[in-house]
């Protein structure tokens, strides 16, 4: 008689939606703080000025006050996107 070992592991991530929702929401969660830290010290570096969030409100212009919208928006919109699907791509083959 033939036995696979592995026939009645269960696989916790088959069948459970909120499993899978607390994955996904937990690194994409993580990825945000890392995409803001990130931009955060790129936008220090290259202007040598902290971002229009770190500074006081009278210190921080309309024009560099929009670009750090844009910028961030940008960057961690872009880094939810990219770990969703690829971590929602390997769940799927598990």
């Amino acid at each position: 008689m033939d036995l696979d070992p592995n026939e009645h592991m269960h696989n916790p991530f088959e069948n459970s939606s909120l499993m899978q929702s607390l994955m996904v929401g937990g690194l994409v969660a993580v990825a945000s703080v890392v995409a803001r830290k990130s931009a955060e010290h790129s936008w220090s570096a290259i202007f040598k000025n902290p971002p229009p969030n770190k500074r006081a409100a009278d210190d921080a212009d309309l024009k560099d006050a929009v670009m750090w919208a844009v910028i961030i928006g940008a960057t961690t919109g872009l880094a939810r996107l990219a770990v969703r699907r690829a971590v929602r791509s390997k769940v799927k083959q598990l």
